[in-house]
């Protein structure tokens, strides 16, 4: 297989034009994919190649190199969406933006995604990493997954209790299956509830969290204590909000990283939100590597205060 079989073909794109971060060196070679067929085509002559690829989706959960990629970039554009309001689900792309979407079904009456409302990124990477927010997780919308094998270049369907859903986690992480779309399942309700919904959990967002600036959203995991048996519980005594965190079975990243006095610490350009400690944003022309850094020792303090390490949201492109 050449490469001017594919359509949309360049080289050397800065990854930064790609990344909410705004950071990134260049790729070699960056193919769009429209269509799944596209995408298959595209890993099939990564393979053929001996190429490194990555599938890359809104560009919202990871943190690509100053170095770029030494490889290939499959840009993930497949975006159909196709309703079913009898059966009340959808079936979508994977390429399609969690923003589309959402606005998709209220305009069809159908309810469910109301919590993702102002959620950046695609459908792909929310199933990947089971996104979640205001009280909803993409794992209780999902009737089943379709994906591709990336060795046998098949595609097949992963039903729900197979996708291995937890928090911001699923089995897709570990077995290298890749997402091309996935069945919806919704409630009818009138779309002017719906928009209300939206609007509710919009407004918690902008109040909460620094939407107008560079960010990739939340960095690091919330230590959910069900999973987490390296807490040590013992020193967190001592912290006022803690029976309150038990109760709930989760410590929120970003209030150890404001306990620990991190709120508006910079490195280079990045700089640790004021508004909300787990977010990082691009301040000041800030470069990969300073992010990076930034991250790390983060976590390096967080561990020295708490005992506790941080698990990082996104992923490292790279490096």
């Amino acid at each position: 297989m050449k490469l001017d079989k594919f359509k949309k073909i360049y080289k050397n794109i800065p990854l930064s034009e790609h990344s909410a971060f705004g950071v990134g060196g260049n790729a070699n070679i960056f193919i769009e994919a429209e269509k799944k067929e596209e995408l298959k085509d595209a890993v099939f002559f990564a393979n053929q190649n001996n190429m490194q690829y990555y599938i890359l989706g809104g560009g919202t959960n990871i943190l690509a190199s100053d170095k770029g990629f030494n490889g290939l970039i499959i840009k993930n554009k497949i975006q159909n969406i196709d309703f079913d309001c009898q059966e009340e689900s959808v079936f979508a792309g994977s390429g399609v933006p969690m923003g589309a979407l959402v606005n998709s079904a209220k305009k069809n009456g159908l309810s469910g995604l109301e919590w993702a409302a102002g959620l950046p990124g695609t459908l792909g990477g929310a199933i990947f990493g089971n996104a979640g927010s205001c009280g909803g997780q993409i794992a209780d919308n999902v009737d089943f997954v379709e994906v591709l094998d990336p060795i046998t270049l098949t595609f097949k369907n992963v039903a729900l209790k197979d996708c291995g859903f937890l928090y911001r986690g699923s089995s897709f992480k570990k077995n290298g299956l890749l997402i091309m779309g996935a069945k919806l399942k919704f409630k009818k309700d009138d779309p002017v509830v719906i928009m209300d919904k939206m609007a509710e959990n919009m407004l918690f967002r902008r109040s909460h969290q620094p939407l107008s600036e560079k960010s990739e959203g939340c960095v690091f995991k919330n230590i959910d204590l069900s999973e987490r048996k390296d807490v040590p519980l013992d020193i967190w005594k001592e912290i006022p909000e803690f029976s309150i965190f038990v109760r709930r079975g989760v410590v929120p990243a970003g209030f150890l990283i404001d306990r620990a006095g991190l709120k508006g610490f910079e490195i280079g350009g990045a700089k640790v939100s004021e508004r909300h400690a787990n977010f990082i944003v691009n301040k000041n022309n800030a470069k990969a590597k300073d992010i990076h850094k930034l991250i790390f020792e983060i976590k390096k303090i967080v561990k020295e205060k708490f005992g506790v390490e941080l698990e990082e949201e996104l992923r490292f492109l790279g490096f």
